[in-house]
């Protein structure tokens, strides 16, 4: 199954995607033409998130319950994806 979503990311993280009990794979786009977003666990931050680049996309596997965390230096900040899921 695919679902996918967007979300206001703002300097807290928020949770992207959902979370499998088999491993899954997600596909990120950041959708801002100026700002960069942090990518990460539930404890990311700007200064040790993976930094996703302004309109670059990411594809990512993840493990059985893992979960994707992003977060941006400003608000209103909006990033896409979409996820194979189990």
């Amino acid at each position: 199954m695919i679902i996918s979503g967007t979300n206001n990311v703002g300097t807290a993280a928020v949770a992207l995607g959902t979370v499998c009990v088999n491993p899954s794979r997600i596909h990120i786009t950041n959708l801002d033409n100026t700002k960069t977003v942090y990518l990460g666990a539930s404890t990311v931050g700007t200064a040790t998130g993976y930094r996703l680049l302004k309109e670059q996309s990411l594809e990512f596997d993840l493990n059985p319950a893992e979960r994707l965390y992003a977060l941006s230096s400003s608000g209103g900040h909006l990033v896409t994806w979409l996820q194979q899921v189990c």
